[in-house]
C-alpha cells in the first residue's frame, strides 16, 4: 500500500529509512538506493523502516497465507488453521505491517553524526576481526567456538539495535 497524493499533479510515495552507522532517519521519495551515503556521516548502509500511507508507516511483505509447513506440503494430512484450504498450494498472500506512526526526520549535525558513526565503527571492528580470524582457523577448541558464538550474537544484537548507547552496550563499549 502506497500513499499516493498529488503535488502539482505528481503521484509522490514516501518511504522511510535510517543510516545504519549514525542512525539518522530519513525520507525520501523513493526506495534508497543499496550504496546511498548518509549525507550527515557520510557512509552507506540503510534500514528500511517503511512507507507511508494516509499517517501511518507500513511495510508491505509477501507471506504464506497460511503456514509454510502447510503450504509448501507434500503430504496428505494438515493439521493448521486453514482445514487443508491452503495445503500444498504454495500460496502467498500481501500482509500490510504497521510499523507506527510517521517518525518526525531531525537530522543531527553532521559532526555528531560522524562521532556516532565513528564510535560504532571502532567499537565493531575489532569484534569483527576477531569474528573473522575465528572463522577462518577451521576446527576450533570448545573455548574458541564459544568466543565464535558470542561474538556473533553481540554483533547480531548490536546491529538490530535503534539506539547508539544501547549499540554500544551490547558490544561491551560504554
Amino acid at each position: 500500500m502506497t500513499y499516493t497524493g498529488t503535488i502539482k499533479g505528481a503521484k509522490m510515495n514516501r518511504f522511510f529509512h535510517r543510516c545504519k552507522a549514525c542512525l539518522t532517519v530519513v525520507a525520501t521519495e523513493g526506495r534508497m538506493p543499496a550504496k546511498a551515503e548518509c549525507a550527515a556521516c557520510g557512509r552507506a548502509g540503510w534500514w528500511f523502516m517503511g512507507e507511508v500511507h494516509v499517517d501511518r508507516l507500513v511495510k508491505v511483505e509477501e507471506r504464506c497465507a497460511c503456514d509454510d509447513r502447510c503450504t509448501s506440503a507434500t503430504g496428505p494430512k494438515c493439521g493448521c488453521k486453514c482445514g487443508g484450504a491452503n495445503h500444498g498450494t504454495g500460496r502467498v498472500v500481501t500482509v500490510v505491517l504497521d510499523q507506527g506512526g510517521v517518525p518526525r526526520v531531525a537530522t543531527p549535525a553532521s559532526d555528531e553524526a560522524r562521532r556516532i558513526a565513528d564510535e560504532w565503527e571502532a567499537a565493531r571492528t575489532p569484534l569483527v576481526e576477531e569474528l573473522m580470524r575465528l572463522n577462518a582457523g577451521g576446527w576450533l577448541p570448545p573455548e574458541s567456538f564459544n568466543r565464535k558464538l558470542s561474538l556473533q550474537w553481540r554483533l547480531l544484537k548490536a546491529n538490530k539495535l535503534k539506539t547508539h548507547a544501547a549499540r554500544l552496550r551490547a558490544l561491551g563499549g560504554k
